[in-house]
């Protein structure tokens, strides 16, 4: 059905076709020889124009009234989704006791200004150091995380292995042959799915379990071939050289997944004695909007596709490289949740300044960021006044009362305090909580009466 507007327009049209054609037959008569236009034709003629335009003039006015024909809604967009509303608290979330038992660790010791709660990093110059940026924001945010388990569906698990399996099979060259699915239990007794496949160069598994599905390659022979191109990295190139020379790699590792994914990072550990550079490094693709905290996280939370290269001498003839890296396993992880993040903000808390969270430091109250006292009561203890580095990171620690686990912010000091037999530079780590947090002073000392000084060597 013609809209008003067209209506009108064709109106218009037939009006000035029959006038020009009109006009044209008037002429075309006019030159043929011994004719002559009677006067009644011509009246005729017009009289059908004129009758053509009056008609039409009721049919103008009315839809002239009734103005244009309005264009049809344009379909709406849809409304994105608000943020979660976090409550903001401005006094302290925590007491010094809650947050050692937060944190699993009974890490907050009196040293009289000295503390023995610290980690070491050993790095080949201060460079690799890890160092996240501190927070400008007078409101940090702590995060929770909910385990969004899943019954064990063994149809979704074949669907996963099928999906895999061939394209997985024909890149390393080697039969899949048909598999059986086992069940198994985790050393928490929680049940998982498994599948096995083990050949004269690797071992391959496929895991289902509650949150994730994954696929892990382990190579018998200290190197893995993806369509006959080597898995390896050269361990002396900066992060963005090693991610560019795995492009061909990653595309291939998309293919066999069968996800893609936007973002990448490096990630390198050594020690104080090895010879061989890095004793482990690490190449994560994984997409960094699926998680909140990629920022402070040294791997992904959210679903990846790992290369772990071991460089480290585990024993006698083991493979070990000054350069090329090649003893890789490969890992992928499909979070079962799909993108959903697995921290989602909890609540706001003040920002502590900096010079507070010194005072904290210099008065030995820190929580060094290990999982057992007896190892830290063990150390050394380290007097961070004068420290060489400030950064910024989250540790995480699970909530008994809540069923969930928590991410708190904190400031993480480091000082040199020695250097390996290997030259590396020998750096504490400590961590002091971003937030405020009362009962430092009662805490340590109702710890006091169990804390024992341990005697040991000073780091060289």
């Amino acid at each position: 059905m013609l809209t008003r507007d067209e209506l009108i327009d064709a109106i218009g049209a037939i009006d000035a076709d029959l006038v020009e054609d009109f006009v044209r037959t008037d002429e075309r008569l006019k030159k043929k020889k011994g004719r002559r236009i009677s006067p009644l034709m011509r009246a005729v003629a017009l009289a059908a124009c004129f009758a053509l335009i009056l008609a039409s003039v009721p049919i103008m006015a009315r839809l002239w009234r009734e103005g244009p024909t309005p264009e049809p809604p344009m379909p709406e967009e849809p409304t994105p989704k608000p943020p979660k509303e976090v409550p903001v608290f401005e006094n302290p979330l925590y007491t010094a006791t809650e947050l050692a038992e937060l944190l699993a660790g009974d890490e907050l010791k009196d040293n009289a200004v000295a503390t023995n709660a610290y980690t070491t990093e050993e790095v080949p110059s201060a460079e690799y150091l890890r160092i996240f940026p501190v927070s400008a924001e007078d409101y940090v945010t702590l995060y929770e995380s909910h385990t969004y388990k899943q019954s064990l569906d063994q149809g979704e698990f074949s669907s996963f292995a099928d999906r895999i399996a061939p394209k997985l099979s024909d890149a390393l060259g080697t039969a899949f042959p048909s598999y059986s699915i086992d069940r198994d239990e985790g050393a928490d007794g929680s049940p998982y799915l498994l599948i096995r496949q083990e050949t004269d160069q690797y071992r391959i598994s496929l895991t289902h379990r509650e949150t994730w599905n994954s696929v892990s390659i382990f190579s018998k022979v200290h190197t893995i071939d993806l369509d006959g191109a080597p898995v390896q990295v050269d361990q002396r190139m900066s992060d963005e050289d090693i991610l560019e020379s795995l492009t061909d790699i990653k595309e291939k590792l998309f293919d066999i997944f069968g996800v893609r994914f936007a973002d990448a990072m490096v990630s390198r550990e050594y020690d104080s004695y090895s010879e061989h550079g890095v004793t482990w490094l690490a190449v994560y693709f994984y997409n960094q909007e699926d998680d909140p905290l990629h920022a402070y996280s040294y791997s992904p939370r959210s679903s990846y596709i790992a290369l772990e290269f071991d460089n480290f001498m585990n024993y006698r003839d083991d493979v070990v490289s000054d350069t090329i890296l090649s003893d890789v396993d490969i890992r992928y992880v499909q979070m079962r949740e799909g993108d959903r993040s697995q921290f989602e903000p909890m609540s706001k808390a003040k920002r502590i300044s900096l010079a507070d969270a010194e005072a904290l430091l210099y008065n030995g109250y820190v929580i060094g960021g290990h999982v057992c006292p007896l190892c830290m009561a063990m150390q050394t203890p380290v007097e961070f006044s004068g420290y060489d580095f400030v950064g910024f990171t989250y540790r995480t620690g699970y909530d008994k009362e809540n069923d969930r686990t928590v991410a708190i912010p904190f400031y993480t000091f480091y000082k040199r305090i020695g250097t390996g037999k290997n030259g590396n530079a020998i750096y504490a780590k400590t961590n002091v909580p971003a937030i405020e947090v009362t009962g430092f002073e009662e805490y340590v000392e109702s710890q006091r009466k169990d804390h024992k000084t341990v005697e040991t060597e000073p780091y060289p």
